[in-house]
């Protein structure tokens, strides 16, 4: 079990605490591929998909992933009530301030710029990762999918999402990368360039002063906890040293008794004077170490 002192070292020290990575890219741009390939697990971040939750509620139903059912009136239900699954896995992660990788097309930009404004109140900085494919690669790579869509919804979402390129990067400035993962691309230089500049962001130092703030009250809590214990250590060493001083005096007063019945050459009485030291003296641990008479 992890203690209290584990929760608090690893509170303000988790890695990627307070960053936020946005996914975009169109229908089969390959953003699981990407993610899974630049490893941004390994780096601490919590990956937010409702398509995950979506593919297995579907699976649940017994329906089928074509491009038909996807856009029926039950698909579209189910899709509703994954997105909500999802939104209540991101609070949890947000509350616990950990690094999270929010996926999503990318279509609708005002939609991610909501998310970027709620995200930098809660503290977090934000940055995209924004995974390109030419139309011809999309729409290749749908086709070969289980979960397709009609072409034509394809191209339209493909150009949707071209569309938004300048004002994501307007909206990340710095924190922004394109990762062109085309069929005649080298994925390997791609997705290594996308792990070098998503370690360079998860180990950046911390910008938003919300965050900052959460981090200074966390590090005081910790402080304040290590001089906790060191009063409490404290505090038992003289416990200790009042019960050694109070045996001392038990042990004297039993001393003088026994050899007042010495000097009267009554040794009988020797062995009842041991069995009152066994009798009257504990260490009572339950009165946190003090030692006590009993009543007898």
């Amino acid at each position: 079990m992890i203690g209290f002192k584990a929760h608090l070292e690893e509170g303000p020290n988790d890695p990627a605490i307070f960053k936020a990575i946005f996914l975009a890219g169109g229908p089969g741009s390959g953003k699981t591929f990407i993610t899974g390939r630049t490893a941004l697990h390994t780096l601490g971040f919590k990956n937010v998909n409702s398509d995950t939750a979506y593919e297995k509620a579907m699976t649940a139903a017994g329906l089928e992933m074509d491009g038909e059912t996807i856009m029926s009136a039950q698909g579209q239900a189910i899709r509703s009530k994954a997105k909500n699954l999802t939104q209540r896995q991101m609070d949890r992660y947000v509350k616990g301030r950990l690094g999270l990788t929010i996926d999503g097309t990318g279509r609708d930009y005002t939609k991610i710029a909501k998310l970027v404004t709620d995200a930098r109140s809660a503290g977090y900085d934000v940055a995209m990762m924004y995974v390109n494919t030419d139309l011809e690669t999309a729409l290749a790579r749908n086709s070969s999918r289980a979960r397709q869509l009609p072409d034509d919804k394809v191209e339209e979402m493909w150009k949707e999402v071209q569309n938004n390129i300048g004002k994501f990067q307007r909206l990340f400035k710095e924190n922004f990368i394109v990762i062109d993962n085309s069929d005649k691309m080298d994925y390997n230089k791609s997705t290594m360039e996308g792990f070098k500049w998503a370690t360079k962001f998860a180990k950046k130092k911390i910008t938003n002063p919300k965050a900052k703030k959460w981090i200074k009250a966390a590090q005081a809590d910790k402080a304040g906890y290590s001089s906790t214990r060191s009063s409490i250590r404290s505090e038992a060493a003289d416990l200790a040293t009042n019960a050694a001083d109070g045996l001392d005096f038990l042990l004297k007063d039993l001393k003088d008794k026994l050899m007042k019945e010495i000097k009267r050459n009554n040794f009988k009485n020797s062995q009842k004077v041991a069995d009152m030291i066994q009798k009257t003296i504990e260490k009572d641990f339950k009165h946190k170490g003090y030692v006590r008479v009993k009543d007898k």
